[in-house]
Parts: structure tokens; C-alpha cells; sequence
């Protein structure tokens, strides 16, 4: 299963379990809880840049027996298949699959065919189920009048992002605080955990 592993096992407890998932590198404002509709079944993030036709799996909410993450669980398994199958030169298949980013593309694949409406803010599908979307932008790009509390987005490499809900106008999290790869802190993100006594 290699890489993908944690991307299946995550499926697997939210369809299981139902709840959130967070990364380790996700600082949740206080913001978030309120910021989700009592009716919501569902929630992530569009990522940003050359990602953003894909869903950010660092933050996951759903039900317990969503069929959405059992769709993706049953994606999952077919691409599975196929990349085990006679023939098939597994290293491009990975990296044909969304620049390798196969489980933010299975994700997404995977709600493109259970939802006939496109990643909106809000969106309610049949069965009394509500997908809720927050968006990652680079911190820079946000309009920091909007955004009271919003930090300045100066810690630099991967740091400067924030997940907003667009139409409040507020940030729920700042993703990729940290870089395991590199080991490489945001600054401004740590300082902020801190005085939240985290």
C-alpha cells in the first residue's frame, strides 16, 4: 500500500467512526467550531495553488457512514486494483494521479460523482446531507480588512496560508505550520498556538 496508507486508514475512520481529522501541521482558530453549520455532514478545505481542483485532506469532517467517504474508500480500491494490475508501470500511475497527490484526487473524484454540484461554500445533496468547503489561501492574497485577527503572513517557505470561510469572513486554521521534511516552524503560527496556551 506504501504511501497511500494513511490517506486509506483516514478514509476508513471517518467512514467507521464519523468526526474530525486533523494533521499534526493544522493550528485550528477558535473559530472553526462555529463556523460549521449545526447540519453540515460534511467538510474540508479546496487547497490552494496548482492544487485547488483537489481537497485538502490535512482536515476532515463527516458522519459516521457518509457515503461520500465510502465512495472514496470504493475509488480507493479501484485505483488499488489497477495499479496492481499486469502491466501497469506503478510509478507513472502515481504520479499521473494528480502529481502524486493520489488521495486529495481520489477525494475528489470520488465526490464529483456522488454530488451533481461543484465545491460551493455550501452545498446540500440528496438524503439531508451538506458538504460545507473552506478555502486555502496564501496569506497574501486575503484582503486583511476582511479578515480581522488575520496574521501577516511574514514567517516565509510554506507558512504563510490560511483556510478561510469566505463568506464570514473569518480564518478557521492556518495549514502547514510545520514542515516534517524540512523540520522547519512557522514563527508566526507557533507564536500564536503560544498564546493560546497550547
Amino acid at each position: 500500500v506504501g504511501m497511500v496508507k494513511s490517506d486509506i486508514c483516514r478514509l476508513a475512520m471517518m467512514y467507521t467512526l464519523g468526526g474530525y481529522y486533523f494533521d499534526t501541521d493544522i493550528l485550528v482558530t477558535p473559530e472553526l467550531k462555529a463556523q460549521i453549520a449545526p447540519e453540515t455532514t460534511f467538510a474540508t478545505v479546496r487547497a490552494a495553488g496548482a492544487l485547488s481542483a483537489s481537497f485538502f485532506q490535512a482536515f476532515l469532517g463527516a458522519s459516521q457512514k457518509h457515503p461520500l467517504m465510502e465512495l472514496a474508500l470504493k475509488e480507493f480500491k479501484a485505483w488499488y486494483d489497477k495499479l496492481h494490475a499486469p502491466g501497469v508501470n506503478q510509478a507513472q500511475m502515481r504520479v499521473s494521479t494528480a502529481n502524486g497527490n493520489i488521495g486529495t484526487a481520489l477525494l475528489r473524484k470520488a465526490y464529483d460523482s456522488w454530488s451533481q454540484d461543484g465545491p460551493m461554500p455550501k452545498v446540500s445533496h440528496p438524503g439531508g446531507h451538506v458538504s460545507q468547503f473552506f478555502e486555502e489561501t496564501p496569506i497574501n492574497q486575503l484582503p486583511r480588512a476582511q479578515y480581522p485577527g488575520l496574521l501577516p503572513g511574514r514567517s516565509g517557505f510554506i507558512c504563510d496560508y490560511a483556510v478561510v470561510n469566505k463568506p464570514t469572513s473569518k480564518v478557521v486554521l492556518y495549514s502547514r505550520v510545520y514542515d516534517s521534511h524540512h523540520h522547519h516552524e512557522c514563527s508566526e503560527e507557533v507564536k500564536l498556538m503560544r498564546s493560546m496556551g497550547r
